[in-house]
């Protein structure tokens, strides 16, 4: 199966931390990462990890995949 057919219809949340200091590279692959998914048929959403608990778990609820973009140490 191709990652065409994985992702179609698919949804997708990007879980992220908002800091003061995000490395330009980390933002350019989030965009990279987002623009990818969907043009593999994916519905993207970002979060930040700093939103409300209740509005993760509603995407969960929704049968979104959750995708943790983790700054490197």
């Amino acid at each position: 199966m191709t990652m065409h057919n994985k992702s179609l219809n698919r949804k997708i949340v990007l879980i992220y931390t908002r800091r003061e200091k995000t490395p330009a590279s980390l933002t350019v692959y989030m965009d990279s990462l987002e623009l990818a998914l969907q043009t593999a048929g994916a519905e993207v959403e970002r979060l930040d990890l700093n939103a409300s608990p209740d509005i993760l778990l509603d995407h969960l609820e929704a049968g979104a995949l959750p995708v943790v973009i983790k700054k490197g140490s």
